[in-house]
């Protein structure tokens, strides 16, 4: 048996470079792993089966990515033996912090050691690349991820900087597919693209998040609800405000940890679901 904390992570830099011919998008992301996760067992099941127990908000089943992930892994490297699940979920679904990719990382990843598969990184992220595009980045161990490609492309990075936030639930999500459909090139290059391409350990601090931190589906989603409410984060003095992914979870990135828990107090009461986190290091 092999317990897992699978974290969420959140996108500081998120922007789609091309279409493709497989009609995916071709983007570039700068990600961090932060301090909000899900529990996650993996175990051989008594039988042969895959064998998923979930308590909270996700789909049930084989509609799960967690039953997926353990059914591609059976079939690719043979394995006849039943896979055991348990999963409790605390991180939003539909929220763009990458819950269901992460777990579904970990669940290859857990698959792996307990038949001592001996898979390589390479082999690992291939397998988490066919379930979905952020799956790669929870299959490296690096706290910060450039991604390029659908996702699958990942170059790991290491800064000597730690930053607390709140993370912000709205209420409702937001489905990735569907806003993808919404965008529309253009022409521009934009000069951020080189600079998070080749970002090293030394340039990620707090004042390389403030210059270069953006997100393109911000104003493809456009709502008001969302817009609203990063106006107010403002408010807060937080040092960077963005949405993850897709949406619809925003996050406010501040200074000290202090002035992130009195932005929490502030907001529970509106009514939403906010978690005090930081960024993994």
């Amino acid at each position: 048996m092999i317990t897992y904390k699978t974290p969420a992570k959140i996108n500081l830099f998120l922007d789609i470079i091309s279409k493709r011919e497989d009609q995916y998008h071709d983007i570039l992301s700068l990600m961090v792993k932060i301090t909000l996760f899900d529990d996650l067992i993996v175990d051989i099941a008594e039988n042969d089966k895959i064998v998923l127990e979930v308590n909270g908000n996700a789909p049930l089943g084989e509609e799960n990515i967690c039953f997926k992930a353990a059914e591609v892994m059976r079939k690719k490297y043979n394995i006849s033996s039943g896979i055991s699940i348990k999963l409790n979920k605390f991180i939003p679904t539909e929220a763009g912090l990458g819950g269901g990719s992460s777990n579904a990382a970990y669940v290859i990843k857990g698959i792996d050691k307990i038949f001592d598969l001996g898979l390589s990184d390479e082999e690992l992220i291939e397998t988490g690349a066919s379930l979905g595009s952020d799956v790669p980045v929870f299959i490296t161990d690096a706290p910060w991820i450039i991604a390029q490609g659908r996702g699958e492309k990942v170059r790991g990075v290491y800064p000597d900087f730690k930053f607390s936030a709140i993370v912000i639930f709205p209420g409702f999500g937001i489905k990735t597919a569907s806003i993808y459909q919404k965008w529309k090139p253009s022409l521009t290059h934009s000069e951020c693209w080189d600079k998070i391409k080749l970002c090293s350990n030394s340039e990620v601090n707090m004042n390389f998040l403030k210059k270069y931190s953006y997100n393109v589906f911000e104003k493809i989603v456009g709502d008001e609800r969302l817009s609203s409410l990063k106006k107010n984060l403002m408010n807060f003095h937080a040092q960077v405000v963005g949405m993850s992914g897709t949406g619809s979870a925003l996050y406010a990135v501040f200074s000290a940890q202090d002035e992130a828990l009195q932005a929490k107090e502030s907001l529970i009461p509106m009514g939403y679901q906010v978690f005090v986190v930081e960024s993994l290091k």
